[in-house]
């Protein structure tokens, strides 16, 4: 009986040592079960920290280029409406030409000639230059331009009657007189731009500036007298210079970035130095009396006096 009891003991104490063994193993086997469970939580939030890094470094990389690429074609804009450009300019206005009588004779002669005549401009000529804009909306730039050019010519004319007088005797005649010139003009600009309405093709902007102009004036000059005594005339190559700075303020059309026109409203000028020549022609005489031929001048010579005007200007540009 005691035999049985002891068998039947450590049969039951195996049993427990049999299942506390597969207990451990079970328990050692969930461990491990919950320790890789642990690791892929671990590696997938790794992996999804990672791909929510690389969403913001090309988010980022996006907008980086998005603002190059924007930046980009703003400079690109302003870079399209610089640049040098060739034209052609006209001018209307009106120049004034003065005649005065010389301040003083050699007693042989004298005359009335003053007179005051005011003259339609019209010149024209080549535009060339370079202009510049700034700034991202490239709404605002710089203009610099130079312009030579001609007329069709100023004229001044003078017909009445005049006295010639000599020592001893004075004569009544009609007199006639005529001075005309030919301008050549050269100038530079400076002009600010502001295109403040743009749509499509077509911008319309302001531009005000001031400029500076050098004009050279080539002509004749010519006098006749004639009376019942006496026949005189005689004439002479002349020439004039003038000069000014002038503000302008006007405003330009461009189409498709190249082609440019523009009208502007140049004044009288803010510092102008007036041309102001004398002419001294040889009078060829002949005596009708007597058949005899000589020559009387002037000792001073007739004033010239150029003064310029206010202008309109328009002109069209290809800009490169």
């Amino acid at each position: 009986m005691k035999i049985q009891r002891l068998v039947m003991g450590g049969g039951i104490l195996f049993c427990c040592l049999l299942s506390s063994n597969i207990f451990a193993q079970d328990l050692d086997e969930e461990i491990q079960r919950l320790e890789k469970q642990n690791k892929l939580l671990e590696l997938k939030k790794k992996q999804k920290q990672l791909q929510n890094e690389l969403q913001d470094d090309n988010l980022s990389s996006d907008t980086t280029q998005a603002k190059t690429e924007s930046n980009q074609k703003d400079l690109s804009k302003a870079k399209e409406k610089s640049g040098f450009f060739i034209g052609v300019e006209g001018v209307l206005g009106s120049v004034q030409i003065s005649q005065k009588d010389p301040d003083l004779t050699n007693g042989v002669i004298s005359l009335n000639l003053n007179k005051t005549s005011n003259n339609f401009a019209f010149d024209g000529g080549l535009l060339l230059g370079y202009q510049k804009y700034f700034g991202e909306s490239a709404k605002h730039g710089l203009k610099i331009s130079t312009h030579l050019y001609s007329g069709v010519g100023y004229e001044l004319s003078l017909k009445g009657l005049s006295t010639i007088s000599s020592r001893s005797t004075s004569v009544l005649g009609d007199i006639s007189t005529t001075v005309n010139y030919i301008p050549i003009k050269v100038g530079i600009d400076i002009k600010y731009l502001w295109d403040f309405l743009e749509k499509g093709k077509s911008a319309l902007g302001l531009n005000v500036g001031f400029g500076y102009e050098f004009d050279y004036y080539i002509g004749n000059f010519s006098l006749e007298f004639k009376s019942s005594v006496l026949d005189a005339g005689g004439s002479v190559l002349i020439d004039n210079i003038a000069s000014t700075i002038y503000p302008t303020i006007g405003l330009h059309y461009v189409y498709n970035k190249h082609h440019s026109f523009e009208i502007n409203y140049r004044f009288g000028g803010m510092i102008t130095f007036f041309g102001s020549k004398t002419s001294n022609p040889s009078l060829k005489t002949t005596s009708k009396i007597s058949g005899a031929n000589y020559v009387m001048y002037f000792t001073d010579g007739i004033k010239h006096t150029i003064a310029m005007s206010n202008f309109f200007i328009f002109n069209y540009t290809y800009k490169f």
